[in-house]
C-alpha cells in the first residue's frame, strides 16, 4: 500500500537543474580569418526545450535581412525518457538516518535507482562553430562524469550521480526554398543520468525508531 504520507522532494526538478549547470557557460570564440586572432566571445545560450520545437522557432523567425548568426549559435536540452534500473537495485529495508535531536532522528529508506536520459542539441550557423562547443564538451566524459547530489534536504544525504554521454549525433538541417536556403548545422548529445527517488522522512524517538526497522 502506497503511503498515506504526503512528500515531495522536487528531483525531478533537482536533476534537470544540475544537468543544465554543467553546460550554461560554455564560450564561443570568433577569430580573425588572417591572423587566427580572438575577435568575439559569447557563452552560448542554454535552454530547456525539445529540439522539434526549437528549430520549428528558429526556422519561423529566419529573416534573410538579418544575420542568422543573430540567431546562433544555441543549445537546447531536455528530458526524454525516465527508466528503473534493477542493476543498481539494492535492499528495500536500508535505511539512512539524520540527526535532530539528541533524542529524535529522522529515518528514510534508501532511494530507488532510475535512469533519466537527456538530449543536448547544439544549433550553429558552420561547422567550425558546432566543433568548438563539441570540444569544449567531450574531454569531460569518458565515457561518464558524476556529480554529487543532495536529494532530501531533511536527511542532509549526499548522493553521487554519475552521467554517462552515451551518443553523439551530427546534422545539417536546411530550411526555406532551395532558393532561399539557410543551413543550420546540429549536434545531438545524448546522456544517461544515473540518479534515485525517495520516499517519506520518518521522524521519532531514536530508540522507538530503531525498534521500527528491527
Amino acid at each position: 500500500m502506497l503511503s498515506n504520507q504526503h512528500f515531495y522532494y522536487r528531483t525531478i526538478r533537482r536533476n534537470v537543474i544540475a544537468m543544465g549547470n554543467l553546460f550554461k557557460h560554455i564560450q564561443l570564440v570568433r577569430y580573425s580569418k588572417d591572423t587566427f586572432n580572438e575577435i568575439d566571445r559569447i557563452i552560448v545560450p542554454l535552454t530547456y526545450a525539445g529540439k522539434e520545437n526549437f528549430i520549428t522557432r528558429l526556422y519561423q523567425n529566419l529573416d534573410l535581412k538579418k544575420p542568422v548568426q543573430v540567431l546562433l549559435p544555441r543549445m537546447s536540452f531536455y528530458m526524454t525518457d525516465i527508466s528503473y534500473d534493477p542493476s543498481r537495485k539494492i535492499s528495500s529495508y536500508l535505511s539512512s538516518f539524520n540527526k535532530v535531536s539528541t533524542t529524535t532522528v529522522n529515518q528514510q529508506y534508501s532511494g530507488v535507482p532510475y535512469d533519466l536520459t537527456f538530449e543536448l542539441v547544439i544549433y550553429v550557423r558552420n561547422v567550425e562553430d558546432g566543433t568548438q562547443i563539441v570540444e569544449q564538451i567531450l574531454p569531460y566524459f569518458n565515457p561518464d562524469h558524476t556529480l554529487s547530489m543532495t536529494f532530501v534536504d531533511s536527511m542532509n544525504l549526499t548522493r553521487d550521480v554519475p552521467i554517462i554521454l552515451e551518443n553523439v549525433k551530427y546534422d545539417n538541417d536546411y530550411a526555406g526554398p532551395a532558393e532561399e536556403t539557410t543551413r543550420i548545422v546540429t549536434w545531438t548529445l545524448t546522456f544517461k543520468m544515473k540518479t534515485y527517488f525517495f520516499g517519506p522522512v520518518n521522524t521519532g524517538k531514536l530508540f522507538a525508531m530503531f525498534l521500527r526497522i528491527h
